[in-house]
């Protein structure tokens, strides 16, 4: 598993970047589950760019933006 990530903005605007790349997840009996995710975080919004998920021949796949309910001005 990988997990990255970059800060940035200013105290009064941060803003996050992540990315996580997980070629082969298990848990308890379930294993073999492929995650790629890039997403990213600002005092207005949370943006989840692309989520991979897959398991066996379960493909899922989302992105989307919702704003967020913090307002650290």
């Amino acid at each position: 598993m990988a997990v990255g990530g970059t800060f940035g903005g200013t105290i009064d605007a941060p803003t996050i970047d992540v990315v996580v790349q997980a070629p082969s997840l298990a848990a308890g009996a379930v294993s073999g589950v492929a995650v790629n995710a890039q997403a990213r975080y600002t005092p207005a919004l949370v943006a989840l760019s692309r989520a991979d998920l897959a398991w066996q021949a379960a493909r899922v796949h989302a992105n989307g933006e919702v704003s967020s309910p913090v307002d650290a001005r």
